[in-house]
């Protein structure tokens, strides 16, 4: 088991004799912690704390007390340092020998939103042997399976804090002269600012030159995270791969690692911004040109009541243009929707060389449709499985269908925008798509 070392232990004991001898073991291993006694109101945060990762629990908070008013009072105190109602997972090490009292704790616990994991250990023989941090952390590994996935997060969290701990110290010791220590940062920082900004840097802005003094510090952040975790990782997960991701969670994941700011208003005007589309009647062309042409001759053959079978390909899309209204009405009421996005270079919106809007058509596709997009075609882009508006869907691009428009003409408020890595994908692709080769033979 590996503990956190960025401060996110919590003690809960009554005992302060009990408790400090823990506390000093921890210390002198690095561990930083934070102590409470549970019984005075004073002392809890001002708000629950909502990066704990581990909690070492003394559930015998008071004496005489019924176990019922044991387990709320442990509930209660609980809820005032910890947040019970956010979605995260909490390691509980349980100091106790009454079993019974512990899974009736658990018991309340579990209908709290968090997740918690539990270990039960002796507090007396842990005190016994002066509270050998080693020691309880091989009793607390011994407990949990094998390549326990929340040790994963611990461990990362631990590499990640190394890894700004490793850019900061690299960073300071370039400051040679120590009496000039501040003012060399603060040119420094100015610098990154306008590294990483370019023209749009607003250098009487204080707030701006922060933001993007920090923003610069990210690829050197991400290269020092890469060695940690390829020089410290010893960590073995168990394999799971025959474990189906649920489709829902597997869209959630791609959200986070592919999306910013989803479902959110007021967002700058920047490449790789995702925008609604007003006009209903691109919605028609598009899903003309990016699903299958089955599709459409089924659908017109339920307007008809006839069978789609029966139908020529090419006629049977042109009949259904004739009910095109509606036809855009039940797409828009399964789900679809036109959307473009701007793919604007990003060394353009950096050095302000931007004068047009530069979009490129597209649908937000359900997966109920998933089957009728034409996956083969080489002038459409299909994303990977994402969670928009709370449904599994996928974001389509037609790369004959690109537009531009007059700077700052674009009033509306974005849906939300890609991440620079599947927007250069997206880049990339269409530019392949525009360059690709051609002959003229006989």
């Amino acid at each position: 088991m590996i503990l956190p070392r960025n401060g996110r232990i919590v003690i809960v004991d009554d005992d302060q004799t009990e408790a400090l001898p823990l506390i000093s073991s921890l210390s002198k291993k690095g561990y930083s912690v934070q102590y409470f006694s549970g019984d005075n109101a004073s002392e809890f945060p001002e708000q629950p704390l909502n990066d704990v990762r581990v909690i070492f629990l003394d559930i015998e908070l008071g004496i005489g007390n019924s176990d019922k008013n044991k387990v709320a009072s442990v509930i209660q105190v609980l809820g005032k340092i910890v947040n019970l109602n956010q979605n995260t997972r909490y390691l509980v090490v349980f100091w106790a020998k009454d079993e019974h009292l512990i899974s009736t704790i658990m018991k309340e616990l579990n209908k709290k939103t968090c997740s918690i994991k539990e270990v039960r250990l002796n507090k007396i023989k842990c005190k016994a042997n002066d509270y050998n941090i080693e020691e309880i952390i091989d009793e607390i590994e011994n407990k949990l399976p094998q390549g326990d996935p929340f040790n994963f997060f611990i461990h990362w969290e631990n590499l990640v804090h190394k890894s700004t701990n490793d850019i900061i110290s690299d960073f300071a010791s370039l400051c040679e002269d120590k009496n000039e220590w501040d003012g060399n940062m603060l040119s420094m920082f100015s610098k990154l600012a306008e590294a990483h900004a370019g023209k749009r840097l607003d250098v009487n802005n204080p707030l701006d030159i922060t933001k993007n003094a920090m923003m610069a510090f990210n690829g050197t952040f991400k290269d020092s995270l890469e060695v940690n975790i390829n020089k410290e990782t010893k960590l073995k997960l168990n394999s799971t791969n025959n474990i189906n991701i649920d489709q829902k969670i597997c869209s959630k994941i791609n959200r986070k690692l592919l999306l910013e700011n989803a479902n959110c208003t007021g967002i700058e005007v920047k490449p790789g911004n995702i925008y609604g589309i007003q006009d209903k009647d691109k919605l028609f062309g598009l899903a003309k040109d990016c699903f299958n042409k089955d599709f459409f001759l089924k659908e017109y053959a339920k307007v008809k009541k006839v069978s789609h079978k029966s139908l020529i390909t090419k006629k049977g899309i042109e009949l259904l243009a004739k009910h095109k209204k509606r036809f855009i009405n039940f797409l828009i009421k399964k789900g679809l929707n036109s959307v473009q996005c701007e793919i604007t270079a990003l060394c353009d919106y950096s050095q302000k060389n931007w004068k047009y809007h530069r979009m490129v058509e597209g649908v937000i596709v359900p997966m109920i449709f998933d089957k009728q997009i034409k996956k083969k075609s080489d002038f459409i882009y299909i994303s990977p499985i994402l969670c928009i508006e709370d449904t599994p869907c996928r974001l389509v691009f037609d790369f004959n269908r690109i537009t531009s428009y007059e700077i700052d003409s674009l009033n509306i408020i974005p849906k939300f925008r890609l991440r620079n890595n599947i927007l250069t994908l997206i880049q990339y692709k269409l530019s392949n798509h525009a360059a690709r080769p051609a002959i003229v033979s006989l």
